[in-house]
């Protein structure tokens, strides 16, 4: 990947992958049981994922009594929202009849349902023997949800929150296998880099700090292997000491993802080493990945920082205002 000093050029690799926690949970550990589970409301984007399947579902006049569904803001059964699934007949006996599948989003409310969005299908998904999977989605205000046989595809998109609740559940009526679920998010990146610091407490520590490090500092010069990096930003830093650590806070000057970078969040983190004004370095690039493999920075007697990325063959020097 590149990175643009801190910045992955590889915008599409970095959001499907690095910045998005994804756990699995293992249905076979569960038996009968299929406990709660969590998601992180957090996150600005959220996604369940289950596969499962009824057993013993026959035809019948009306709506079988057999359904499955990912529930959240889920608190006990009779409060909560939820996505599911069911067969049914449309004209049971008759030579018109059809077998088709309808997904409901519900809210449950001390027992009383309502019905909020109704979608039926007839292909693609598995009507009476086989497990489907069903994939609800969250992200900007907007709810998708996937069903598919073999391959989830894009049934419905409407108007809904994220989950505000962490407590989610798979629940159903009948027989019920669930043979995988899923849940993931994507990392509110800015709000994990807010700091508590503002400019006037951090005005305040610096005229009494006697840590030479600790200050304000401003961007100097650059060597770059623009193959491998480019400049995301002519930074300027304020610098504090935290227990073992010194914080890089970032105070203004970036050119790239410059409207998601706000005074005082966090830019970099270096801890001492054995090695008199040498530190390991963490360096949170443009997109707000972090940068920490062999990374490392020095400090020397006329007070310019110097921050080492050897594995991009770059450097960033800085200089004490």
């Amino acid at each position: 990947m590149k990175h643009l000093f801190s910045i992955i050029l590889a915008i599409a690799v970095v959001f499907s992958c690095n910045s998005q926690k994804r756990e699995y949970y293992d249905p076979l550990s569960w038996g009968d049981n299929i406990p709660e589970f969590n998601v992180d409301t957090s996150g600005v984007f959220i996604a369940v994922e289950a596969r499962g399947e009824l057993k013993g579902v026959k035809e019948r006049r009306g709506s079988s009594k057999e359904w499955w569904g990912i529930a959240w803001n889920y608190v006990d059964d009779a409060n909560c929202c939820m996505a599911r699934i069911g067969v049914r007949n449309t004209d049971f006996g008759d030579l018109t009849d059809s077998r088709v599948l309808d997904l409901t989003v519900v809210e449950r409310h001390n027992g009383e349902e309502a019905v909020k969005h109704v979608t039926t299908l007839e292909r693609g998904v598995s009507l009476q023997k086989g497990a489907n999977s069903l994939a609800v989605e969250w992200e900007s205000g907007r709810m998708k949800l996937f069903i598919g046989a073999k391959e989830p595809e894009l049934v419905m998109d409407v108007e809904c929150p994220k989950p505000v609740e962490p407590q989610c559940a798979i629940l159903y009526s009948g027989r019920f296998k669930l043979l995988s679920l899923v849940a993931e998010s994507e990392e509110n990146k800015p709000r994990l880099l807010t700091s508590t610091y503002s400019r006037t407490v951090l005005n305040e520590r610096f005229a009494a700090s006697v840590d030479p490090i600790e200050g304000y500092w401003s961007y100097l010069d650059r060597e770059t292997d623009d193959a491998r990096a480019r400049l995301g930003g002519r930074y300027d830093l304020a610098i504090v000491r935290e227990s073992d650590e010194y914080l890089l806070l970032y105070v203004g000057g970036a050119d790239v993802n410059s409207s998601n970078w706000k005074p005082m969040m966090v830019k970099g983190r270096m801890k001492p080493t054995p090695f008199k004004s040498h530190y390991d370095l963490t360096w949170y690039d443009s997109m707000m990945e972090p940068m920490d493999d062999d990374t490392f920075s020095m400090v020397d007697d006329e007070m310019i920082l110097t921050l080492k990325f050897p594995v991009y063959r770059s450097q960033l020097r800085f200089y004490k205002r």
